[in-house]
């Protein structure tokens, strides 16, 4: 058991002193935490041990869950897109109301906060207090905080417009968990009936076949249609299961092999491009982070090449990067921005007039941003229109499926009164 003496920050911003004692140093920073508080300065004084009680000032805000500035401290698993977005709508809104950033990651971290986001809040504000700048402390937490995340936040640092740089990723999350709760609630029916239908499937299998099947052996006969392929299925069950297992395990090497292999990833990343319907979805993607990350550095005031350069490092698909370093070039000797841009048929023509309109008018950066607005919203449409075709679709799928097993088991159960007159 360790006393440990502690001095926090409250939800009010006010300095609170105390002694807590807990199994260990990790487990007592863990129940200041619950308790509402921030620590910033923690020191032991009592050890069952009988050792001396090693002091520390100024330790780490974070707990065990936490371990050092240099690593990616927070787990994707604690910190999901929900909460990483009602982490930055809090925090946009306390900074754009004039409290500082460090004040702000106090209050975030108060009483009725998950102790995943207390514990993501005080990591960052003790990196703060150490001296690292936001971008900084969010950089070490790569596996919360996306590339664009970070750059977006940078940006506004640089120009001194941080309020606004977090409300833009505030707007952008907010418009991603709108998707994704749109793409769950619309597989919720399909996923219902997907399961009843394996259900159904069970059923038939253990129960019915067993008492269907003898009655065609004895007389010579073949089950009709996909019963047959049910029992096969039934009679070779492990060897159905050994496939299965060995192509998951082949597909997962091939795609390993494929990311770690430059030529075939951008082959692959180019047909994924080149399709019909997903390869636009993945211009689109790709357009509207370039283009948002690109006008929040030009708008921090970075130069372009810089800003393009940094921009670049947003775009996942190599075969589109290819081609945006391809448009880049052009722009050293000369050509516009929105010329280069449509040269490689890389942003939609309503964006690439906002972007000519930014050039001439001196306002690129602003204008950008308008541009990377309307890529989003095409992108969020089209996949709203995606959902609205995939439920009805999937419902005639599994339906006919069903309904084909149904009658097929009925068509045979029927043809058993026939059997049983030859």
């Amino acid at each position: 058991m360790v006393t440990i003496r502690y001095k926090a920050y409250s939800a009010h911003n006010e300095i609170k002193e105390g002694t807590i004692a807990a199994g260990s140093r990790e487990a007592a920073i863990d129940r200041i935490y619950e308790l509402g508080l921030t620590p910033f300065e923690t020191s032991a004084i009592e050890s069952d041990d009988g050792r001396p009680p090693r002091v520390r000032s100024k330790v780490a805000l974070t707990s065990s869950a936490e371990t050092g500035a240099g690593t990616n401290v927070s787990r994707r698993s604690a910190i999901d897109l929900s909460a990483l977005t009602g982490f930055t709508t809090e925090f946009a809104s306390l900074v754009n109301s004039g409290v500082a950033i460090d004040d702000a990651l106090r209050i975030v971290a108060g009483p009725g906060s998950s102790t995943a986001i207390i514990k993501l809040s005080g990591g960052i504000l003790n990196e703060m207090i150490g001296g690292s700048q936001l971008s900084e402390a969010l950089a070490r937490r790569a596996d919360v905080f996306s590339s664009d995340y970070q750059a977006i936040v940078k940006a506004g640092e640089t120009s001194g417009a941080i309020g606004p740089a977090l409300q833009q990723l505030a707007d952008l999350l907010s418009r991603r968990l709108e998707v994704r709760r749109k793409i769950v609630a619309a597989l919720v029916y399909p996923l219902i009936l997907l399961g009843m239908s394996m259900l159904a499937i069970g059923v038939i299998i253990v129960f019915l076949l067993p008492s269907i099947a003898p009655v065609f052996a004895d007389a010579n006969l073949p089950l009709p249609g996909i019963l047959a392929a049910l029992v096969a299925l039934q009679d070779n069950w492990m060897h159905v299961v050994f496939t299965a297992v060995g192509t998951l395990a082949l597909v997962v090497l091939v795609l390993r092999t494929i990311r770690r292999n430059t030529s075939a990833l951008f082959l692959v990343d180019r047909f994924k491009a080149a399709l019909p319907f997903a390869g636009y979805m993945i211009r689109l993607r790709e357009a509207g982070r370039f283009t948002r990350t690109l006008g929040a550095l030009l708008t921090a005031g970075v130069p372009l090449l810089v800003s393009l350069k940094s921009a670049l490092q947003l775009v996942g698909n190599s075969y589109l990067a290819g081609q945006y370093v391809a448009a880049i070039d052009l722009i050293p000797e000369g050509t516009a921005l929105h010329a280069a841009f449509e040269a490689r048929d890389l942003i939609s023509a309503p964006a690439l007039r906002l972007v000519a309109i930014g050039e001439e008018t001196g306002q690129l950066g602003s204008m950008l941003l308008r541009a990377a607005g309307l890529l989003e919203n095409e992108h969020f449409r089209r996949i709203e229109r995606l959902l609205g075709l995939l439920t009805p679709l999937l419902t005639l799928v599994i339906g006919g499926a069903v309904g084909g097993l149904i009658m097929t088991v009925m068509s045979a159960v029927l043809s058993i009164n026939d059997l049983a007159f030859q």
